[in-house]
């Protein structure tokens, strides 16, 4: 059973790097476009979210690149995982201040924490990609009854999912490799 599941990401490692890459990437393009499309008003926690999908791009292409060099890699796949971790706990986060309107939490209110502070300094740098205009609790935009909130925490565990998958794959061949190296 186990090298059913494992089949994809030991035979297609790398093409499913670059397809979690391509995907981040296609999110970000997505969000970027609806904001101007359907002149919606994303939050600072939306714009963090779009850049910690950058940061996994990124870690992943860089995997992608560095396949046959096992350590890179690792530590790009292991970056992404955290990275897409984080963007899970924003995501809920901000899932929960829009299920719980009543409870008037809202982000870039008060003194800013580091989410905030890096989406204001970014704001300035990039306002297309990074101005944050709108309030976290605010849900009036839903496909198929999620928020964009909710359906970023799928697409981060999804991309959680992949790492821990292809991690967990690059350890089974490794350890197969030494089995086998011993045996000869």
């Amino acid at each position: 059973m186990q090298e059913i599941i494992a089949w994809p990401f030991v035979r297609h490692g790398r093409a499913l790097t670059l397809v979690m890459a391509a995907g981040s990437l296609l999110l970000v393009v997505l969000s970027v476009l609806m904001t101007q499309l359907w002149n919606l008003h994303g939050c600072y926690l939306c714009m963090f979210q779009r850049l910690l999908f950058l940061g996994i791009m990124l870690a992943l292409l860089i995997a992608c690149w560095g396949w046959p060099h096992r350590g890179a890699t690792l530590a790009m796949l292991a970056l992404a995982l955290l990275i897409s971790l984080w963007g899970v706990g924003v995501a809920v986060y901000q899932s929960w201040l829009q299920w719980f309107p009543q409870l008037e939490l809202s982000c870039g209110t008060g003194n800013q924490n580091f989410m905030e502070v890096t989406v204001e300094w970014l704001g300035r740098l990039s306002p297309n990609l990074f101005m944050a205009t709108g309030l976290c609790e605010d849900d009036d935009f839903k496909i198929f009854w999620l928020s964009l909130a909710n359906w970023a925490a799928l697409s981060y565990l999804a991309v959680s999912a992949g790492c821990v998958g292809l991690l967990w794959a690059r350890a089974k061949s490794k350890q197969s490799t030494s089995t086998q190296g011993e045996g000869t």
